[in-house]
């Protein structure tokens, strides 16, 4: 594709940028919904939590929520950055691929859930509860046992207010999930040797 100089260097008027449309009001977290995604998560052994990159501007309650379940948040390249990656409970896919086949109840916060639907395989084991803002998203690809249409930070912040009332704290596991990280970037830093040393430096 080629312009001639002299009309990339001509100047027009440009038409009045189109008004946009106004925002639609962010539902609110459908109560009975919430409720049904508490007991599930309140009743799984290995929950487990994945996020994308509608998750941020959820941060703070993404955090307490991973807490108080002690549940590993498996972050999507779009999640990066949600919870900060040192803290014990934050874990990459290449973790979160070794933990598939023990996790019991999935959180799905907006993202498009894809590596478990695509790579790792679909397991009618898992209970699947999904969190995104996109009516359609949030029952695509693989049908929910439970979905909530609103923001993340909406959704979480009703999710732990409905959990502190049905759960028992549990058992701390951030050092178990801690070493699982470690051990993982050991391994895959043996194999990428030295250029995972490079990485290290920079």
């Amino acid at each position: 594709l080629e312009i001639p100089p002299d009309i990339a260097a001509k100047r027009i008027d440009a038409p009045p940028a189109p008004t946009p449309a106004p925002r639609s009001a962010t539902p609110a977290p459908d109560p009975e919904a919430t409720s049904r995604a508490a007991k599930l998560l309140s009743e799984a052994h290995n929950p487990a939590i994945f996020v994308g990159s509608g998750v941020f501007g959820a941060e703070a309650e993404l955090r307490k929520l991973a807490e108080m379940l002690q549940a590993p948040v498996i972050l999507s390249e779009h999640g990066m950055g949600a919870l900060d990656i040192r803290h014990p409970l934050a874990q990459t896919l290449q973790v979160g691929n070794d933990l598939w086949p023990e996790i019991d109840v999935a959180l799905a916060v907006g993202t498009r859930f894809f590596h478990p639907i695509v790579h790792w395989g679909r397991d009618d084991k898992v209970r699947l509860v999904r969190i995104d803002i996109d009516p359609a998203q949030s029952i695509a690809a693989w049908p929910p046992d439970v979905n909530i249409t609103t923001d993340a930070a909406r959704a979480l912040a009703a999710l732990i207010d409905c959990l502190a009332a049905v759960s028992a704290q549990r058992p701390n596991r951030e050092e178990e999930f801690a070493r699982k990280k470690a051990e993982k970037e050991e391994a895959l830093g043996n194999i990428l040797a030295p250029q995972r040393a490079y990485t290290k430096v920079i």
